[in-house]
C-alpha cells in the first residue's frame, strides 16, 4: 500500500510538470523574439539617427562655410556650381561675349541708320527698299531674344563685386532693373507703318539700348584691357569725340526732319535734290553751324523754335564736351607735366639763390635723370596700401631686370633675394664723381644697376687704371671682408645708378649664405691678382721703354712710384687659394672689363640658364611670412629656410 500509494502520489506530479516546461519554453521563445525585434528596431533607429546627424552636420557645415567664409577655392566653386541653375549663362562666358558683340552691332546700326531712315524717309525708301525692312526685322528679333537671355544671364553685384548665378536673384535683379526699358525699346518697330509720325518716332526708343552696353561683360573686358595699355586721357578723348559726332548726327537728322514737315519752302531747310549724300552733308553743315552759335536765318516760328533749342544744345556741348577735351589735352601726360613743373621750380630757386652755373648744371642733370627714370620706389608711397604679398610681387617685378643682371643673386635663396631687395638703397652718381676713395675704410657694398665705373690706383704722379665694371657687377667688398682700407679708387664713367647694402646688412648676408661669401671672396681674390698683374705688366713695359736711352728725372720718378705701388699691393694682398687645375678652370679674373657671369666660375653641373626670379615662391608664402618680408628693414631679421634655394627649383635661376 505504501508503494502503491507512493506510485499513486508520483504520477500526478510528473503529469503536472510537462505543461510547465512547455509554458516556460514558449515564454523563453517569445522573450527571445521580443528581444531580437527590439534589437533590430533599436539598430534601425540608431542607423536612422546617424543618417540624420550626418545630414545635420553637413547642413551646419554648409551654413558655417557660407556665413564665415572659410571655404577654399575648390569648395566655393563646388557650392557655386551646385547652386547654379543648369541654364544660367555667365556674364563672362564666350557665348555671352559673342552675343554682346552681335548686340553692339545692332545698337550701332540703330544709332546711325534709324535716325536717317526716319528723317530722310523720302530718299531712303528709294535707296534701301526691302533690304532695310529685312534688317529691321532681324534687329527686332535680336532685341526680343536679348530680353529672354537676360532672365538667365548672371550679373556682377555692385556691393561685393561677385558674380551672382542664382536664378531667382537674376530674375529679381532684371525685373526691377532694365526690364521695363528693354520691353519698351524691344517693341517690333518693323511692323509700324510710315504714315503715322508719332509711331515712327517710337523707333528711336531702341537707341536707349546703347546706355546698357556699358554694363555688358564684353564692354567691361575691352575697357579694362584698353586702360592697361592706353593713356586714360586719350581714351576719354576718344569717347568725347564719338559723343560729339553722334550728337551732330542727331541734330542733322532732326534738322532735315523738321524742314520736311513744313508745308512751305522758306529756304531755311537743305536742298532736296533726291540725293541722300548731298542732303545729309547739308544737314550736317547746319548742325555744326548751329552748335557753334552761327546765324542760320530761321523764318517761321517752327524754324525759330528748333534753332533756339539747337543753340541751347550747342552751348551744352561746348561747355561739357569741348571744355572737358581741353582739360584732357592738358592732362594727356601727367608725368611729363609734373616733371616739367618740378624742373621749373628747381630752376627758379637756383636762379634766385644765384647758384654757380656749373653747380646748376650738375643739379639739373641729376634731377632730369631721376625724374625721367622714376627711380623712387613706389611701394612705399603710391602703393603703400597694397597687401604685403602684392607689394612683394610688385617690387620683384620692378627689379626683375636688375635681378637677372646680377650673377651673385643666383647663390642666394628666394628669401635672401627678397630680403636684399628690401634692404638695398638706391643712389645716382654723376659722371666723374668719386664713389670710393683709395685708402678709405669701406662701409657699403655696391651693385651696379646701370652705368659704368672705373677702378684705378692713384699715385703722386699718375693714375694707373685697373679696369672697368659694368651692369650687374659689384665692388667695395675688399675693405668689408678684410677691414683694411680700400686699395683702389672707384669713379663713375657715366651717370650710374647704384644699389648698395650697408656694412651690417652685408655682414648678415654673408653669415646666412656661405655660398654668397665664397663667391664674393673668390672674385675679390681674383681681382687682387689681376691688379697685381697689371702693376707688374706696367712696370715691365716701363723698363722696356727705358732700355737704351737715358732716363729723365720724371721718368725715373714714375718708375719708382710704380715699384712702390706694386710693393704695396703685394704687401696688402689676400692669400690666394692653391692654384689647382680645378681652380684655374673654375675661377677666372674679372677686372679688365664688365664683370663676367658667375656661372663661368661654377662647376658645369651647377650651371643653369639665366631666367627671371621664381615668382611662384611668393604665392607659397603665408600671410605672416609675406608681412615679415614686406616690413623687413635689415637682413639680420631674415629667417632662413634650408629648402629655399633657387637651384632646388627648376623654374628658378
Amino acid at each position: 500500500p505504501r508503494i502503491a500509494g507512493g506510485h499513486a502520489s508520483r504520477r500526478p506530479s510528473h503529469a503536472s510538470a510537462t505543461p510547465g516546461r512547455r509554458r516556460s519554453s514558449a515564454s523563453s521563445i517569445a522573450e527571445t523574439v521580443s528581444n531580437f525585434t527590439q534589437h533590430i528596431t533599436k539598430m534601425f533607429e540608431n542607423l536612422q539617427n546617424e543618417v540624420m546627424d550626418e545630414r545635420k552636420k553637413q547642413r551646419v557645415a554648409e551654413l558655417v562655410d557660407k556665413e564665415v567664409l572659410v571655404l577654399n577655392a575648390d569648395q566655393l566653386a563646388h557650392i557655386q556650381k551646385k547652386n547654379t541653375h543648369p541654364f544660367t549663362i555667365s556674364i563672362n562666358s564666350n557665348f555671352r561675349h559673342w552675343w554682346d558683340f552681335v548686340l553692339t552691332i545692332s545698337v550701332a546700326y540703330v544709332l546711325f541708320v534709324t535716325p536717317v531712315k526716319l528723317s530722310f524717309d523720302d530718299i531712303t525708301s528709294m535707296d534701301l527698299g526691302g533690304v532695310g525692312y529685312v534688317i529691321d526685322v532681324m534687329i527686332d528679333l535680336i532685341y526680343l531674344i536679348e530680353i529672354t537671355l537676360n532672365f538667365f544671364t548672371s550679373y556682377i553685384d555692385d556691393a561685393t563685386g561677385e558674380e551672382v548665378k542664382t536664378l531667382n536673384m537674376i530674375r529679381h535683379n532684371y525685373i526691377y532693373g532694365w526690364f521695363i526699358v528693354d520691353a519698351l525699346n524691344s517693341f517690333p518697330s518693323s511692323l509700324i507703318g510710315t504714315s503715322n509720325v508719332p509711331l515712327q518716332l517710337m523707333k528711336l526708343l531702341k537707341v536707349a539700348r546703347v546706355i546698357k552696353l556699358s554694363d555688358s561683360g564684353l564692354f567691361k573686358m575691352i575697357t579694362q584691357r584698353i586702360n592697361r595699355t592706353m593713356n586714360p586721357s586719350l581714351m576719354r578723348m576718344s569717347e568725347l569725340t564719338l559723343i560729339f559726332f553722334i550728337s551732330q548726327h542727331f541734330i542733322a537728322c532732326a534738322y532735315y526732319f523738321t524742314s520736311r514737315q513744313q508745308n512751305e519752302d522758306t529756304g531755311w531747310g537743305p536742298n532736296r535734290t533726291g540725293n541722300l549724300y548731298e542732303s545729309y552733308v547739308d544737314s550736317m553743315y547746319f548742325a555744326i553751324m548751329v552748335t557753334t552759335a552761327n546765324d542760320v536765318s530761321p523764318h517761321t516760328s517752327t524754324e525759330k523754335l528748333f534753332t533756339s533749342v539747337m543753340l541751347v544744345v550747342g552751348i551744352i556741348i561746348n561747355a561739357s564736351i569741348i571744355g572737358s577735351a581741353a582739360n584732357l589735352l592738358a592732362n594727356m601726360d601727367k608725368a611729363e607735366i609734373a616733371r616739367k613743373n618740378q624742373m621749373d621750380s628747381i630752376n627758379d630757386y637756383l636762379r634766385f639763390k644765384k647758384v654757380p652755373l656749373s653747380l646748376q648744371n650738375q643739379i639739373r642733370r641729376y634731377y632730369e635723370y631721376a625724374l625721367t627714370t622714376r627711380m623712387v620706389d613706389p611701394t612705399h608711397t603710391l602703393f603703400a596700401d597694397l597687401p604685403d604679398r602684392l607689394k612683394l610681387s610688385l617690387k620683384i617685378n620692378l627689379h626683375d631686370e636688375f635681378i637677372r643682371k646680377v650673377p651673385l643673386f643666383k647663390v642666394c635663396s628666394s628669401t635672401g633675394v627678397i630680403a636684399m631687395m628690401q634692404c638695398l638703397n638706391m643712389v645716382v652718381v654723376m659722371a666723374g664723381e668719386i664713389i670710393i676713395n683709395q685708402g678709405e675704410v669701406g662701409h657699403e657694398f655696391y651693385f651696379i644697376k646701370c652705368g659704368r665705373v672705373a677702378l684705378f690706383v692713384r699715385t703722386d704722379i699718375e693714375e694707373i687704371p685697373l679696369g672697368t665694371l659694368g651692369e650687374g657687377s659689384f665692388f667695395g667688398e675688399q675693405s668689408l671682408l678684410t677691414g683694411e682700407p680700400q686699395k683702389a679708387e672707384v669713379k663713375a664713367e657715366s651717370i650710374t645708378e647704384l644699389a648698395y647694402l650697408t656694412k651690417e646688412d652685408f655682414t648678415a648676408i654673408i653669415d646666412k649664405f656661405p655660398t654668397f661669401f665664397l663667391a664674393v671672396k673668390r672674385i675679390s681674390d681674383s681681382r687682387m691678382q689681376t691688379a697685381q698683374n697689371v702693376q707688374k705688366m706696367k712696370l715691365g713695359r716701363d723698363k722696356r721703354n727705358s732700355t737704351g736711352r737715358r732716363l729723365s728725372l720724371k721718368t725715373a720718378a714714375q718708375m719708382l712710384s710704380s715699384r712702390r705701388v706694386a710693393d704695396k699691393m703685394d704687401s696688402m694682398s689676400i692669400p690666394l687659394p692653391k692654384k689647382s687645375s680645378e681652380s684655374r678652370s673654375t675661377f677666372v679674373s674679372v677686372a679688365t672689363g664688365p664683370a663676367l657671369r658667375l656661372t663661368k666660375r661654377m662647376p658645369s653641373s651647377r650651371r643653369k640658364p639665366t631666367t627671371t626670379f621664381n615668382v611662384k615662391y611668393l604665392e607659397k608664402l603665408s600671410l605672416a611670412q609675406a608681412r615679415h618680408l614686406a616690413t623687413m628693414k635689415a637682413i639680420e631679421e631674415m629667417e632662413i629656410d634650408a629648402n629655399d634655394e633657387w637651384d632646388n627649383d627648376s623654374s628658378g635661376i
